[in-house]
C-alpha cells in the first residue's frame, strides 16, 4: 500500500418491479329511450368504472386508475300540443341535465398513496 486513497465506483442497473395490483375492474353503459307518441322523447344515459377497468391488450398500468360515474337526461317535448290545433302554436323545448364524478384511486398531489389512506389521514370522509 502506498497511503494514497483508493476510490472505485460500483453501477447497479437491476431495478425490478414485482407484485403489480392486477386487480381488475369493471364498467356499464345504460342507454334508455321513451318516446311519448307525438308529445317528444326523453332520453337517459349512465355510464360507470372502476379502478383496474381497461381492454384486454393494455397493461397493467395502461388500465383505469380512477373510478367514474356520468349520467345524463335529456328531453325534447313539443309543448305545444297542450293548445288546441287550429291557433298553430309551436313550442319545442329541450332540457338537459348531466353529472359527472371521477374519484382517483391514488392521491393526485401524492401518486403513492391510495386517496383513501390520505383522506383518513387527514380525517376527511
Amino acid at each position: 500500500d502506498d497511503g494514497s486513497p483508493k476510490y472505485g465506483e460500483v453501477w447497479v442497473n437491476e431495478l425490478r418491479l414485482n407484485d403489480f395490483i392486477e386487480n381488475g375492474g369493471w364498467a356499464a353503459n345504460a342507454h334508455l329511450q321513451a318516446h311519448l307518441a307525438d308529445l317528444g322523447t326523453i332520453d337517459m344515459v349512465g355510464q360507470t368504472s372502476t379502478p383496474g377497468w381497461g381492454s384486454i391488450d393494455k397493461s397493467v398500468n395502461d388500465r383505469s386508475k380512477e373510478e367514474t360515474f356520468k349520467y345524463d337526461i335529456s328531453s325534447n317535448i313539443e309543448l305545444g300540443k297542450f293548445f288546441p290545433e287550429k291557433i298553430g302554436v309551436r313550442l319545442p323545448v329541450y332540457v338537459g341535465y348531466s353529472e359527472s364524478r371521477i374519484r382517483p384511486q391514488y392521491n393526485p398531489l401524492d401518486p403513492d398513496i391510495p386517496l383513501k389512506d390520505a383522506l383518513d389521514a387527514a380525517g376527511i370522509q
